[in-house]
């Protein structure tokens, strides 16, 4: 009887230890998170703080553009004297300082949004960092000349871009709206590779199995174990990523050869909406957690 007891003890004393220990981890996570939502909040303030400043600033930018041609057009009506190809260049002159102007108010209007440029003997080089979960990552840059009109010269975009695609719609006529679009496309990828960097350097701890994307990381396939009471189950997921300018699948596909019973087909489509919801790897991750 003493034993028993003994044992009854040890048992619930090892239980308890383990309880204790996954309410410290999982503690621990909801910090982290409360941490990323106070920045990421402190993010979105920064950003309508910046919004403010751009509207501002191209404001003044409309003003002076307007003064600068009044002023330009008071100059060739008291100066009839200028000769035709002085008076064309000088209207050359005077339309390339606006463009460079226009240019700088708009770069200082993207001050921390994740792009940046500086300006370089022929136009300006574009500098487009990336990030994902408060994480930067690659940074990539775009080489615009300004002359006769804005168009790339070089950049390091990856070929699977669709780039030339992206300026054919907006350049030269609307560089801002260019910027954004080619930014979000390059986040969006950036985001889905370090997912899939995510998976690969934890394949062990999530129990993953064939593992396969593809270079834009917009398709990925892999099997992961799940165990309910004393069975393990294998899934088969398949996820797709159709819109281009985000991180997360638009479909998600998720089989499992075995007969399952009630509860884990439940599972199953749990995990489905999680997939949609969450980057692949917090998913994963959490799995890990629920089996400490």
């Amino acid at each position: 009887m003493d034993q028993a007891a003994t044992h009854l003890r040890d048992g619930v004393l090892a239980h308890l230890e383990q309880l204790e220990a996954m309410a410290h981890k999982l503690a621990v996570k909801q910090e982290e998170k409360k941490a990323q939502q106070r920045s990421l909040a402190e993010m979105r303030a920064t950003i309508l703080k910046l919004r403010k400043q751009r509207d501002e600033l191209q404001d003044k930018l409309k003003l002076g553009e307007v003064s600068q041609f009044a002023q330009f057009t008071q100059e060739e009506a008291s100066n009839l004297a200028i000769e035709p190809i002085q008076l064309a260049q000088k209207r050359d002159q005077v339309a390339l300082q606006l463009k460079v102007a226009k240019m700088k108010s708009m770069l200082e209007s993207f001050h921390l949004t994740g792009i940046s440029g500086k300006f370089t003997a022929h136009g300006v080089c574009i500098c487009i960092s990336t990030a994902y979960e408060c994480t930067y990552l690659d940074p990539y840059y775009v080489d615009l000349t300004l002359r006769p009109y804005i168009r790339i010269n070089h950049h390091s975009v990856p070929l699977f871009i669709p780039l030339q695609d992206i300026a054919k719609k907006y350049l030269p006529k609307n560089l801002k709206k260019f910027l954004c679009v080619l930014f979000d496309h390059l986040n969006a990828y950036a985001g889905r590779k370090y997912q899939v960097d995510k998976l690969q350097n934890n394949a062990a701890r999530y129990r993953l199995g064939a593992l396969q994307t593809n270079s834009l990381c917009n398709l990925l396939s892999f099997k992961y174990e799940v165990k309910h009471e004393d069975h393990s189950f294998r899934f088969c997921a398949k996820l797709l990523y159709g819109d281009s300018v985000r991180s997360l699948p638009t479909e998600v596909s998720l089989v499992c050869q075995d007969d399952l019973p009630v509860q884990v087909k439940q599972m199953l489509s749990t995990h489905t909406a999680l997939f949609r919801e969450k980057g692949v790897h917090e998913v994963l991750e959490s799995f890990c957690d629920e089996h400490f």
